[in-house]
């Protein structure tokens, strides 16, 4: 009984280590989503602004405050007038980073979330 635990004990550990990353990253977006739509909404209201990507990182940022990710956005006039939001977060497991497996590391999760916004009518998502 010793000898199957001794085997079976790293597996379940990896299983573990897997499922408590793929929970916190599961959260994390769900947290990111709600962020970024609410600065994205906020800056809709406040208007397209050449800097208005950088504002609406800060805000997404200051909302999530968390170490293992990182915000880019990006905004660009579409055809009709209206202006496309882009906010990725790149997220960087917490219980892993810096850990090697057979040479390679672990490498980065990505999420992206894009809002279409209206500039007729302030704060209304496309």
């Amino acid at each position: 009984m010793a000898v199957e635990f001794a085997v079976v004990a790293p597996v379940i550990a990896i299983v573990t280590f897997i499922l408590v990353n793929a929970l916190v990253f599961a959260g994390d977006c769900a947290a990111f989503d709600s962020a970024a739509r609410d600065a994205i909404r906020m800056q809709a209201d406040d208007g397209w602004e050449p800097q208005a990507a950088a504002e609406v990182r800060e805000r997404i940022e200051a909302r999530l405050g968390m170490e293992h990710e990182s915000v880019e956005v990006t905004c660009e006039r579409t055809s009709l007038g209206h202006v496309r939001y882009t906010a990725s977060a790149r997220f960087s497991p917490p219980f892993l980073r810096g850990v090697r497996v057979f040479g390679a590391g672990v490498f980065e999760l990505r999420h992206d979330v894009e809002f279409t916004v209206s500039s007729y009518r302030k704060g209304v998502v496309v």
